[in-house]
């Protein structure tokens, strides 16, 4: 036989405090479980994008190693004489270069410095300079070493040969004399 007395709670507050006691510290595990959870999250985010961070670098250095190659077989394939333009060879290393270019292009490399674009010093690194009257703003008239980007990134800027605007003399040279303040 079960004894009633046995069954009841000793104090009716008792069991309302202690309820509360658990109520109160579950939900602080429960927020701590929420904190730790999101933290996680977060963290695996960050390390997918530090992920494809590395990677994109790892590429663009693989990439930046080949256009010296790339270069190369350009120049190769643009000194071949004429007579010699048909022969299994030049078109061999003409048709790699192609290749390299055409696999360059494939994962996202774009070749920068075309002729009569703007010059842009970003894009840009002007090797010679010439003045024209015909030209208001300077403007890429020669293409010595094509550079590459990828996506936003610059791997190489292009050297170009730059025409501008014959100088006003309005800047001092490097090599004149400054004004002393006391004249």
């Amino acid at each position: 036989m079960v004894d009633a007395e046995a069954e009841k709670p000793e104090a009716p507050g008792l069991e309302n405090t202690q309820a509360a006691m658990v109520g109160d510290e579950g939900q602080e595990l429960l927020e701590l479980l929420q904190r730790e959870r999101a933290d996680f999250a977060n963290f695996r985010k960050r390390a997918a994008q530090e992920r494809l961070v590395a990677d994109e670098r790892a590429k663009s250095q693989l990439i930046f190693s080949l256009l010296p190659l790339l270069d190369d077989m350009q120049r190769a394939a643009n000194q071949v004489p004429p007579d010699l333009v048909q022969h299994p060879w030049a078109r061999g290393v003409a048709m790699s270069a192609l290749n390299l270019l055409d696999f360059l292009t494939k994962v996202g490399v774009e070749p920068i410095g075309i002729e009569g674009e703007a010059f842009d010093p970003r894009l840009h690194e002007a090797v010679h300079f010439e003045e024209r009257s015909d030209v208001d703003n300077p403007l890429v008239v020669d293409v010595v070493r094509p550079g590459y980007r990828m996506g936003d990134r610059i791997l190489r800027p292009a050297m170009v040969a730059v025409a501008g605007a014959p100088s006003d003399a309005a800047l001092p040279s490097a090599t004149a004399p400054s004004k002393k303040l006391d004249d």
